[in-house]
């Protein structure tokens, strides 16, 4: 049986292009957040997706995103840590600008979905998620359950390693219909 995906993440797992630009057009206060950058050990589910090289063979980056001083999406993204003196370069000059510019800019990398993956709660990845709220300043941690992310592999178009990006929908996204809905407020209106 397939576990079943919240009405209220639906339209943000299948959201098409740039979550940063959906985000961005919830409020005038988008922000990325970078909290780690570098070496990252490999999670569950990421090694089908880059190859299961050695453990410290990874470039990555985490951040979160928010609104208005709410973070909505916990991402990481993920290459091989050659590419990052190649092909993904420009990853190590992003400082708090959204990975968008990037991969959606004027020289757009191949996007390639993947299924979209439910998180339980004994996942290493709430471990992550935690640590990532925690270093919030003055914000207190929301009770987490089973969370959702969604997942894409992005090769550069002249050729080269992946670059995985995954985002880890918050419960506060709950609160917002998704690109393309409306928002609880309208559809109480």
């Amino acid at each position: 049986m397939k576990p079943v995906r919240p009405r209220s993440q639906r339209r943000w797992l299948a959201a098409p292009g740039s979550l940063s630009r959906h985000l961005a057009a919830l409020g005038p206060d988008y922000r990325v957040r970078p909290l780690r950058e570098g070496g990252l050990r490999l999670l569950p589910a990421e090694g089908a997706g880059l190859g299961r090289a050695r453990a410290w063979r990874h470039w990555g980056r985490e951040v979160l995103l928010s609104v208005e001083g709410q973070p909505l999406v916990f991402a990481r993204s993920l290459t091989p840590a050659r590419a990052v003196q190649g092909p993904w370069r420009a990853l190590r000059r992003l400082g708090t600008r959204p990975l968008a510019d990037l991969l959606f800019g004027a020289r757009p990398a191949h996007r390639e979905v993947l299924p979209p993956l439910r998180l339980p709660p004994a996942s290493p990845w709430h471990s992550r998620v935690r640590r990532a709220l925690r270093a919030q300043p003055a914000a207190p941690v929301p009770r987490l359950g089973a969370l959702w992310m969604r997942r894409a592999l992005f090769t550069p178009r002249r050729g080269g390693p992946a670059l995985m990006v995954q985002e880890v929908f918050l419960p506060a996204i709950s609160r917002h219909a998704g690109p393309g809905g409306r928002s609880p407020s309208q559809a109480r209106a």
